[in-house]
């Protein structure tokens, strides 16, 4: 699978609002995986503005083109342990698909990521870059002028970014940004994935893999932090286990 289509798994967090006037609201980024032959869709925790929003409310689409949304079921939350402050190392939600009502071809060719368990094995690497997708509130537009057609088109960002280590907060990392410009808000990006991408020696193909989920950053410092790989698919394990029959 080349880069870009790879990081066509995101999608734009949209919550639908009781108003019929103005049925969706913006929220975060999130993507989709396909794992152990199931669909989930993976988010910053925080994204899903609990306080704001009911999770009957959460919105994903097929495509980010298209006013189709999938649809969700159970949701599992990473919870701190008992004596543990909810840190950045818990901001992760994992909503599962219904499976029997998911109409996969409307992904067309915004197809979700084949997330392995081998992708928790990912070391991470200050030689190698890391690209990420989101989308970013700035770029949005929610058109409801027209009652016929109203239209949520979405357009998202990916850009790069270098690998700057370790936090204190076991399983979050820290990038540098690079090739912000345009966008001047990332207001919108937290939920976004991570892909770390290896050139090989020839300069010409190149290795992607899973590396996380950005959950925090700021323009002024050009500073991201995102949970790393295990954090997420620990949850997808534990999603898996819980709904089997």
């Amino acid at each position: 699978m080349r880069l870009l289509d790879i990081t066509k798994c995101a999608r734009p967090v949209l919550f639908q609002n009781e108003y019929a006037g103005w049925p969706l609201s913006n929220g975060g980024t999130c993507f989709i995986v396909n794992y152990r032959h199931r669909h989930f869709v993976v988010t910053a925790k925080h994204v899903l503005k609990l306080d704001d929003f009911e999770i009957g409310q959460f919105r994903v689409q097929y495509r980010p083109d298209l006013n189709h949304f999938l649809p969700l079921n159970a949701v599992l939350y990473d919870d701190p342990v008992v004596g543990e402050l909810d840190t950045d190392r818990f901001d992760v939600a994992v909503f599962s698909v219904d499976e029997a009502v998911l109409q996969a071809g409307l992904f067309d060719d915004y197809q979700p990521y084949s997330l392995r368990a081998l992708d928790r094995m990912t070391a991470f690497n200050v030689t190698a870059a890391y690209v990420y997708k989101g989308y970013p509130i700035s770029e949005r537009r929610l058109d409801f002028d027209n009652e016929d057609d109203r239209n949520a088109l979405m357009t998202g960002v990916t850009t790069r970014a270098t690998y700057v280590g370790c936090t204190n907060l076991e399983g979050v990392r820290e990038l540098a940004l690079l090739d912000l410009d345009p966008v001047q808000d990332i207001d919108g990006m937290s939920g976004s994935p991570v892909f770390q991408v290896i050139n090989d020696a020839d300069g010409i193909h190149s290795t992607e893999t899973f590396a996380g989920m950005l959950i925090r950053g700021g323009l002024v410092a050009h500073r991201a932090f995102f949970l790393e790989h295990s954090r997420i698919i620990d949850l997808l394990e534990r999603m898996t286990v819980f709904e089997e029959p």
